[in-house]
């Protein structure tokens, strides 16, 4: 086997067990309408991260009072995101 078609077949196992869980949690009828959110299907609570990153989103669209609303912490995840860049 050729060194490029080698890496491709690991992009592609690597693609495939990555995927997989995230594909399975979208089929997975309790977890149907949770955005995939283990915490929100089974223990019904959000976990500490649901809404950030439609916060940050928002955040970099200059919309602070939506991004608040989505997340408190959403415009300080910007800033750091943002400054982690440079």
């Amino acid at each position: 086997m050729s060194r490029a078609r080698g890496d491709w077949l690991r992009v592609a196992v690597f693609a495939v067990l990555v995927a997989a869980p995230f594909a399975a949690l979208d089929l997975w009828p309790s977890t149907r309408g949770t955005g995939g959110c283990l915490s929100r299907a089974w223990l019904g609570l959000d976990c500490p991260g649901c809404g950030l990153t439609t916060a940050v989103r928002d955040a970099f669209h200059l919309e602070f009072a939506r991004s608040v609303a989505a997340h408190p912490l959403g415009p300080l995840a910007a800033v750091w995101a943002l400054t982690s860049l440079v």
